[in-house]
């Protein structure tokens, strides 16, 4: 399997409201563009469903790695889910890394399920994952996680799945410091990096020789224009809903004042959504954002190494295939040394 020479691997994500018939149009252009992964989200409200969509990704390239952003341990029993990843492992020829968090209490609402001791719930879904994907039988009568005597009739491709965990709050990131091997956050501003950073330090110290060999990869809104007015424009509707209902203590955690959404945020719930979308500034989109130039995005994500990640997870817009070309020709080669 082809390495990237970059100092910093360059993932895809699906962009919003994509159909399901680009997917595989969108993963060939994934690969072809020289981008090292692509992410799909586990959410019955994103399209497609993760693990069935996941094998039309699978089948659709040869190279890059498929990451799952991310499952929970509440939707399907952990054995079903290990069992799902160790046969897309397989069949993709080892190329899954499988990522986990504590879920989104709304759509566990929706299915009728409560978010039970979510850090205690992670832990013990992700010792059944390792146990289970190492080819153990497996028995753990947790205080979330209960499993008798469990065994996959498979085992994955890979010798070691690579399993990463979001880290939607700073116990989260601590948890994925001490037992998993990446992390995955939202946004990429320097303030927010370095809080995740003083708060994954001593786990990730007492457990790998070097940082970078943690993986921190952060999702970031991806667009692409010589004209950055335009770039803005195409992730103005979707960063727009996203930010008016981001909880004040991650506006935080990025280094934006809630007061300067606020605005926003009423205009939504009036109504006037073309009013809250004319106040999402540049100052409240840049810590969340990749947008502009070709040369400017180039520095951003050159940035974001120097600010310690090891790969950036572009989400695209509906203009993904212009994007990837700028992507292949002018900002990928200029992340080589």
């Amino acid at each position: 399997m082809t390495q990237t020479k970059r100092a910093i691997r360059v993932g895809a994500h699906f962009p919003w409201g994509m159909g399901l018939g680009e997917v595989g149009a969108f993963s060939q252009g994934t690969e072809a563009s020289g981008l090292d992964s692509i992410w799909l989200v586990d959410k019955h409200t994103n399209w497609g469903e993760l693990w069935t969509t996941s094998v039309v990704v699978a089948s659709n390239t040869k190279r890059i790695k498929i990451g799952l952003d991310a499952t929970d341990p509440y939707r399907r029993n952990v054995v079903v889910t290990a069992h799902a990843a160790a046969t897309l492992d397989e069949i993709s020829g080892g190329r899954v890394i499988f990522g986990i968090g504590r879920g989104t209490i709304s759509l566990l609402k929706e299915m009728g399920m409560d978010q039970k001791k979510p850090l205690v719930a992670v832990r013990e879904a992700i010792e059944v994952f390792r146990k289970l994907l190492a080819g153990e039988r497996v028995t753990l009568e947790g205080e979330v996680i209960r499993v008798k005597g469990a065994m996959l009739s498979i085992k994955p491709a890979q010798d070691r799945m690579p399993i990463y965990q979001t880290g939607e709050t700073l116990e989260d990131m601590r948890l994925a410091s001490e037992i998993s091997d990446g992390l995955e956050i939202w946004g990429g501003s320097e303030t927010y990096l370095n809080n995740v950073h003083e708060t994954i330090r001593a786990g990730v110290e007492n457990r790998f020789e070097s940082f970078r060999d943690f993986a921190l990869l952060p999702w970031v809104p991806f667009s692409v224009d010589e004209d950055s007015s335009k770039a803005k424009e195409r992730l103005t509707p979707r960063m727009t809903e996203v930010l008016r209902r981001v909880p004040d203590s991650v506006l935080e955690l990025m280094g934006i004042d809630s007061a300067a959404v606020q605005p926003l945020r009423n205009a939504w719930e009036q109504g006037d959504i073309d009013k809250a979308q004319s106040l999402l500034s540049d100052e409240i989109l840049e810590p969340w954002a990749i947008y502009g130039t070709p040369e400017h995005c180039t520095t951003r994500i050159l940035n974001l190494y120097d600010l310690g990640v090891t790969e950036v997870m572009l989400q695209f817009t509906s203009n993904w295939q212009s994007d990837m070309e700028v992507l292949k020709d002018y900002i990928l080669p200029g992340l080589e040394p």
